[in-house]
């Protein structure tokens, strides 16, 4: 669960960029770059989630990291406090409920059905909520419309969409 399979890696076409990168004259100019991701990735995520998911974003709005759990990490670092309550899908992804654990977060499961997170369910004193709405882990429900456009107590002004 969670590996590619590797028989499906174009490990030819692969070799062939690595090796026209790696000429002598492009390794010495080579540098640490932004620490924020390559401009031209960031901008064509944000045009990405603009068309698929209806965000507006630039590429100064986009943050790239080396994945998920370092993606995790740093929201965790910048919303958590430690005693904070945050609130995870149950069953959920462990990894995250390990992270914002060891950062000292008191987490709190919420129960998923065929809709998806019980947004009625979520603690009213949650400083963040860990949601896969999209396509839960594990058990791959999508949330549904009525869940996603629900308000809970909790957020801004007492009544926030999750």
């Amino acid at each position: 669960m969670g590996l590619p399979d590797a028989e499906l890696f174009p490990l030819e076409t692969w070799r062939r960029l690595v090796a026209r990168e790696l000429r002598p004259a492009l390794v010495r100019s080579a540098g640490y770059g932004v620490p924020s991701g390559h401009a031209g990735l960031r901008a064509a995520i944000a045009r990405h989630v603009g068309v698929s998911r209806s965000v507006r974003a630039s590429a100064d709005d986009v943050l790239v990291t080396q994945g998920a759990q370092q993606a995790l990490d740093l929201i965790g670092r910048v919303m958590i406090e430690p005693g904070s309550r945050v609130a995870v899908e149950e069953p959920g992804y462990p990894r995250a409920r390990l992270l914002f654990q060891s950062l000292g977060a008191r987490v709190v499961g919420v129960p998923v059905d065929g809709e998806g997170l019980d947004v009625a369910a979520l603690p009213d004193s949650a400083r963040l909520v860990y949601v896969t709405p999209s396509h839960q882990f594990p058990l791959g429900t999508p949330m549904s419309l009525g869940r996603r456009t629900a308000r809970c107590s909790n957020g801004p002004g007492g009544a926030a969409p999750w």
